[in-house]
């Protein structure tokens, strides 16, 4: 995990945009930053600041444990029962 910023998965974030109707440009105009930041975090060479996560969140209609939520996971920092 690259570390500062919140955790989240590009594929999630990509199925959301998709469900949105939204591609790269569009969602970073909405959140107000650049098209190559959005790029890098679907890379997963970036991570959100918690401010943009909320942002990002807004604009495609979840909440932040929505957008973090991993497949297999219903809500971050939640753990599998062992």
């Amino acid at each position: 995990m690259i570390p500062g910023g919140m955790p989240l998965s590009g594929s999630r974030i990509r199925e959301l945009m998709r469900r949105r109707g939204l591609n790269i440009t569009e969602l970073a105009k909405l959140v107000d930053v650049e098209r190559s930041h959005i790029s890098n975090i679907l890379a997963g060479r970036k991570k959100p600041s918690i401010d943009l996560a909320l942002r990002m969140s807004r604009v495609l209609g979840v909440t932040v444990n929505e957008l973090m939520r991993k497949d297999g996971f219903r809500n971050f920092g939640t753990r599998p029962k062992r």
